[in-house]
């Protein structure tokens, strides 16, 4: 009897072992649109529903290691899909859905989200978390119907003696367990994957929006940058053709007022002295400033702050 137990639980502890691994090469996929449904539970929630909670826990630790582009972190995914994992094999062997189960830690999560992003590393998210929340258990739901169909699958009671989930149901409540799983997935796979689809597609608009919105923003600046070039060359040159200072001083403010783009105008030496300045007041020494130093060399200039 013993031997015969031991058998039992290596065969399920190989099981989970196994179906952990086929999780993880599942969320290990590149997935896009298809990455937050975290479809590797589809292979290791069955494990908990049909060998009890620790071994779904394995399982569900294993493949949650791979888990990849998601809204929340990978750290909190780790440990909250063994949890799930805990609670889905615990309802199934009181013969509860395990979809409750899966409700109840997927509205957690959604509710833990808005309340403490920071958590998740979701705290640049704020301003837009709450739609990201209230997807995550229609998300989240769709691994656990499609797990709860294969383990209420005769292929899948097969691989288990010993401990049967769903052998002391009624004949009706089990048809009408059925039925409501396989009516609820074409619903939540549609939503979800549509759902997930139109955030990429509104993603990439975005990204062209704003593409644009810098293209546009850089001619600005181009365009910004040159009429400042050329504003300094012209009073370069005004100045040339007054050798007298209060000619100079006027020519800075009436300057000033034809063109208001500079916040402060000056004239200078090679040696860094500024003779003439507006608006008007103590003239420093720009000798050690580094646009000085850069433009010391042109034959005629004149430079603003």
């Amino acid at each position: 009897m013993t031997a015969q137990m031991n058998r039992h639980v290596a065969r399920r502890l190989g099981l989970s072992v196994l179906c952990g691994a086929a999780g993880y090469l599942l969320n290990a996929l590149p997935g896009g649109a298809v990455a937050p449904l975290l479809l590797g539970r589809i292979v290791t929630l069955p494990i908990a529903i049909l060998f009890g909670p620790w071994f779904g826990a394995l399982a569900a630790a294993i493949g949650a290691t791979a888990v990849r582009g998601t809204a929340i972190g990978i750290v909190p995914l780790v440990l909250l899909l063994p949890v799930e994992g805990l609670l889905a094999g615990a309802f199934a062997r009181r013969g509860t859905s395990p979809l409750l189960a899966g409700a109840l830690v997927w509205a957690g999560i959604a509710g833990s989200v808005v309340i403490a992003p920071r958590l998740y590393g979701a705290g640049a998210l704020r301003e837009t978390i709450l739609p990201i929340a209230l997807q995550m258990p229609l998300n989240g739901l769709v691994a656990v119907v499609i797990a709860d169909l294969i383990a209420t699958g005769a292929t899948a009671q097969q691989l288990v003696t010993g401990y049967r989930p769903f052998e002391r149901r009624r004949l009706r409540t089990f048809a009408f367990h059925a039925f409501i799983l396989v009516a609820a997935l074409p619903v939540l796979l549609l939503a979800a994957v549509d759902t997930q689809l139109t955030a990429a597609k509104q993603e990439a608009d975005g990204g062209a929006r704003l593409h644009e919105a810098v293209t546009s923003l850089g001619e600005h600046i181009g365009d910004y940058l040159s009429d400042h070039i050329h504003a300094v060359r012209t009073v370069g040159a005004s100045f040339a053709e007054r050798a007298d200072p209060a000619a100079r001083q006027r020519l800075l403010d009436e300057y000033h007022a034809i063109y208001p783009g500079f916040i402060t105008l000056f004239d200078a030496d090679l040696s860094g002295t500024v003779h003439e300045i507006y608006p008007r007041r103590e003239s420093p020494s720009i000798s050690d400033r580094q646009y000085f130093i850069d433009t010391r060399g042109c034959a005629a200039w004149s430079s603003p702050t």
